[in-house]
């Protein structure tokens, strides 16, 4: 009887399946990234350098005074301090509107050392309701800063308005200019003029007349003569108009002449 052997099972070679090796991929990946940092070694940054700090620490850079009686002005204060370790320098207080009047007693501070200066609104000639104004102060500490200090106020209903609220002449010709400036009452009383003047001899004010607006409300007529000859650069100058009212016994309009200069001769290139 033929016996048939069996034949022996070949040794067979493991092989993970895709999944397994998928996973396996997958747990060596941090591992290996781990391993490369070792390598590598960790690389300092340099921090990018920032903008230079402010040498001026305001107190506040906003006042909101909100809703105001009847008055001809009103002020608010900005204190500051020189927080760097050089000398400030304060060169310029910039006013959004002519209607402000901003007043620094002292432009040099050094260091550690506090300040202060005062913004007045005249109210006279501005409109009713919400108003923001701002103010834009300069120094140098060096270097030149600039920072932006706002004002808000809520106006009452109109009763004394001024128009135009500022004046601006360019003196450019040979011979004077004039402009008029009037002073409406809406209160329905007979304000009156006292004296009008100037603050400046390159623009001459007087009283042109008094009479009423087509609503009868009582208007005063300002007369500003700018001189025929005006040296070069900009002038400020303030018309001062007194009455007798002491709620307005002095309203101000302030005048900007600008003198011929090179720029102004030239003229506007062709082209």
């Amino acid at each position: 009887m033929d016996v048939t052997k069996s034949a022996s099972p070949r040794s067979a070679t493991w092989r993970p399946s895709p999944r397994t090796a998928a996973l396996w991929a997958a747990a060596l990946v941090p591992f290996g990234a781990a391993l490369a940092a070792h390598a590598v070694g960790s690389q300092p940054r340099t921090p990018a350098p920032g903008p230079p700090r402010p040498a001026l620490a305001m107190d506040q850079y906003v006042i909101n005074l909100g809703e105001i009686d009847d008055r001809r002005f009103v002020v608010g204060r900005f204190g500051f301090r020189n927080a760097g370790d050089r000398p400030v320098e304060i060169t310029a207080l910039e006013p959004s509107c002519g209607c402000l009047r901003p007043r620094l007693d002292k432009r040099n501070y050094a260091a550690g050392e506090a300040g202060e200066f005062f913004l007045r609104i005249q109210t006279a000639g501005e409109a009713p309701g919400p108003h923001e104004y701002f103010v834009d102060l300069k120094y140098t500490a060096p270097e030149p800063h600039s920072v932006r200090l706002t004002m808000k106020v809520v106006l009452p209903e109109q009763k004394v308005v001024i128009e135009p609220k500022a004046l601006v002449v360019y003196a450019l010709g040979e011979s004077e200019t004039t402009h008029e400036v009037t002073i409406t009452d809406y209160r329905g009383y007979a304000l009156e003029t006292v004296g009008v003047s100037s603050s400046s001899e390159l623009a001459r004010a007087e009283l042109a007349g008094m009479d009423e607006d087509e609503d009868g409300h009582r208007r005063i007529r300002v007369r500003v003569t700018a001189a025929a000859q005006v040296p070069p650069g900009i002038h400020r100058t303030l018309i001062s108009v007194r009455t007798n009212d002491p709620e307005h016994a002095l309203l101000q309009i302030p005048v900007v002449l600008r003198g011929k200069d090179e720029e102004t001769e030239r003229g506007v290139p062709e082209g």
